[in-house]
């Protein structure tokens, strides 16, 4: 997801200039609320700290609690166009996250598919990694778990879920209207 999103917004810049808008009007719209995005980032890079391992509890403790922010952040300014289908791609994940106790649904295989195998491997053997949980029988809402493989060359290769994908499209609608003033 890291590498789609700087993508997406590329796209959304690109594509908003192509309908006549101007990069400058960005700059010119008032986004409230903007704190709850950084406070929901700081909590995820605190989660994924390379050289810290967390209990799992409070991992997904504190993985509810950043799609929680970015989740009210989305509620508060649906006005924005574009925001409503963020809310809804957040929606889909929250409930994935939250149906399987903090933690999303991964699909092992698709992780090894795209060269993540280190991430498959920890699946695999310890059932959670990060904020993955290894999608099995027991897991909920499986079809809303990371189960897409998107290869990337030089290991960027990525898996994302259904609500990734709605979330994405509303980030590029965003940033091709924000242009249109």
């Amino acid at each position: 997801m890291l590498v789609l999103v700087p993508l997406v917004i590329l796209a959304g810049l690109l594509l908003g200039k192509l309908a006549g808008g101007r990069i400058s009007h960005i700059g010119s719209v008032r986004i409230r609320f903007w704190p709850l995005i950084v406070l929901a980032l700081a909590i995820q890079f605190l989660i994924f700290l390379p050289f810290f391992q967390w209990p799992q509890i409070v991992i997904a403790i504190l993985y509810l609690l950043s799609m929680g922010l970015l989740f009210v952040f989305a509620l508060l300014s649906f006005r924005l166009p574009g925001m409503v289908i963020i809310l809804l791609g957040l929606l889909l994940n929250l409930l994935a996250i939250s149906f399987n106790g903090g933690f999303i649904p991964a699909d092992a295989e698709a992780y090894a598919s795209v060269g993540k195998v280190s991430t498959a491997t920890a699946l695999q053997e310890n059932q959670v990694y990060n904020n993955l949980r290894l999608m099995t029988d027991q897991t909920k809402l499986n079809g809303l778990g990371d189960r897409i493989p998107l290869p990337f060359p030089w290991g960027l290769g990525s898996v994302i879920s259904a609500g990734d994908i709605v979330l994405l499209v509303g980030l590029l609608v965003l940033m091709i209207f924000l242009q249109l003033g």
